[in-house]
């Protein structure tokens, strides 16, 4: 047998679980030059030829026969790149051979060194994972929300932008990066908002997503830069940033059909975004012993809170504290997980997508929680989907059939992502105001690319709502925005206004925008009215009350509709004169 050998054979114990992986890692080198064996394949006749006692043997063409450490670096000889150089180094350079032989043998004395480099080798030898399934879920979802957004948007932009609104935006004139700019007419406002309803539709469905997207994210972007009143909510300038990343998953298609690819960079930047998401927040939780393990006032000081929030309310104190254990945890440790192996980055990914559920049917933080657990849906590889090659998205194209640049596209996506992980640094450090702050990265904050995540912080022990109530007399006063009192299952999509008012609740002054929005209604403005209720209303005289809900006994509910106690902090009136401060808390 031996005789007949035409190129070299090598022989290994394929129950070696360390041979096995570096074998694995160099067969394709291995293959055109030399025939691998695993042991438990070849013949009777075959084993009798070998030295039983190694685990690796290697047979060359002069017949010649090497075992052990020696037949494994020898074998180099027949591949070639980086191994073929291992090899002339440990041929040629006694000290090199003998510094590889010690430290193989130290590997092979010890147990956990053996697992340790096993294990090494394993990660080497991994096919890159492919994330096509989730960043397919995460692209569809983003222009989903761009479209709801630009769709819920569009009845407000009378009373928020118009020029009789609250903010028109043709008295606003600033050097971020904006449409309107350019354009402030009332009909101008209102095409922009039609042409991101349109783009993020076809973005949606399929049709040229890079450039629907891109329109998409421009125009949500010039709303938001233009309005830091009532467009930065915390989900408007994640909507951002998360739909940066979305366009950068994009291929830029060079046939009419293109599947999806992503890159490790663009993973990374998806991880490091739901770190900072979560961690955030977490570490100013810990911060403040006294309410960090209250769920109550987690729940019920939030926006709007739902009905399971209220159910949440009447759980035993131990519940409670076991459950805000829980909380804190997904926010210290799930961040952690995300850069583990991974069956726990799966394991952190699932945690965070089912607390996000939660807290979309519970916080009514606007779309917030929806985007993160859109979010988490990037950190699960095509394998846990059920099919290791994945879904290859297809978008169709019929203008760029002849044009080839995705390695220009790949190489300007991790250029732009490589920016922003420089850019989240900062963040991390709490430190996003220093002049010195290079150009490019001072641009990302500026137009609100890059963002600050944290929970809105629980200053009242219950929920608040402002009730607006006007007369005609000052003896008779009727409710203008009317709040139900049965709480919903989950309603993120709240007026803007609303949000801004419930943010008044925790502020001692007023601020300027709601000084002109008590000049509106003292003049009746009729688009900002329609603001804050569907009916037409004659205001000669103005009181704003705030509430404190407290959620009722269970026994109360939900049979009789009786679900909150009122209780009345602070009436106040508008002054004569909107020079003068006004105070919350008269």
């Amino acid at each position: 047998m031996i005789s007949n050998i035409k190129k070299p054979y090598l022989f290994f114990n394929q129950k070696s679980p360390i041979l096995r992986e570096i074998f694995s890692l160099i067969e394709s080198k291995l293959a055109p030059n030399l025939t691998l064996i695993p042991s438990g394949t070849i013949s009777k006749t075959q084993e009798e030829l070998l030295d039983l006692t190694h685990s690796v043997t290697l047979i060359d063409n002069t017949k010649q026969k090497h075992t052990g450490l020696k037949a494994l670096f020898q074998s180099l000889q027949f591949t070639t790149g980086i191994y073929k150089l291992i090899y002339i180094l440990y041929a040629k350079a006694p000290l090199f051979s003998t510094i590889l032989n010690l430290i193989g043998k130290i590997i092979q004395s010890s147990t956990i060194l053996k697992s340790l480099t096993t294990k090494t080798i394993h990660i080497i030898n991994q096919k890159p994972e492919s994330f096509s399934i989730g960043i397919f879920f995460a692209i569809k979802i983003t222009a989903f929300l761009f479209l709801l957004n630009f769709i819920y948007l569009l009845p407000q932009l009378d009373g928020l932008f118009y020029s009789n609104g609250l903010t028109p935006i043709t008295s606003t004139y600033n050097q971020s990066l904006s449409i309107f700019n350019f354009i402030t007419s009332n009909s101008g406002i209102f095409l922009i908002t039609a042409l991101g309803i349109i783009s993020s539709s076809l973005w949606l469905i399929g049709i040229l997503p890079l450039v629907t997207g891109i329109v998409s994210w421009l125009t949500w972007a010039s709303f938001v830069n233009i309005s830091p009143t009532f467009m930065q909510f915390q989900w408007d300038t994640l909507l951002i940033e998360a739909g940066l990343i979305a366009l950068l998953t994009i291929p830029l298609t060079t046939h009419q059909f293109k599947p999806l690819k992503t890159t490790k960079m663009l993973i990374l930047i998806y991880r490091l975004l739901l770190f900072r998401i979560f961690l955030t927040p977490g570490i100013n939780m810990i911060s403040d012993p006294n309410t960090m393990l209250n769920l109550s006032q987690k729940l019920i000081s939030q926006p709007f809170p739902s009905n399971i929030s209220w159910l949440a309310y009447h759980l035993p104190n131990s519940a409670q504290i076991i459950i805000g254990l829980l909380y804190i945890a997904i926010h210290i440790l799930g961040p952690i997980g995300l850069f583990l192996n991974r069956k726990y980055r799966h394991l952190t990914a699932i945690c965070l997508f089912l607390f996000s559920a939660l807290m979309i049917v519970c916080g009514n933080l606007g779309i917030f929680y929806i985007l993160t657990a859109m979010l988490c849906l990037t950190q699960l590889d095509d394998k846990w989907f059920f099919t290791q090659k994945g879904i290859e998205r297809y978008i169709p194209n019929n203008f760029m059939n002849n044009i080839s640049l995705p390695r220009i596209q790949r190489l300007f996506s991790n250029s732009v992502v490589t920016l922003l992980i420089i850019a989240t640094l900062p963040l991390m450090l709490n430190n996003t105001s220093n002049s010195k702050t290079i150009l490019p990265i001072q641009f990302l904050y500026n137009q609100n690319i890059i963002n600050k995540y944290q929970i809105i912080p629980a200053q009242f022990d219950n929920f608040t709502h402002m009730n607006i109530y006007s007369s005609t007399d000052s003896y008779i006063w009727n409710q203008i925005n009317t709040a139900s009192l049965i709480p919903t299952l989950t309603s993120p999509f709240k007026s803007r206004l609303e949000f801004k008012l419930w943010e008044l609740c925790h502020l001692g002054t007023t601020p300027k925008w709601f000084t002109q929005f008590q000049e509106k209604l003292m003049q009746n403005s009729p688009e900002v009215i329609s603001l804050i209720s569907k009916k037409n209303h004659n205001i000669k005289y103005l009181h704003f009350q705030i509430y404190q809900y407290t959620p009722l006994a269970l026994n109360n509910t939900p049979y009789k509709n009786q679900w909150w106690d009122l209780t009345s902090t602070s009436i106040f009136k508008p002054k004569t004169s909107t020079t003068e401060t006004i105070s919350l808390n008269q």
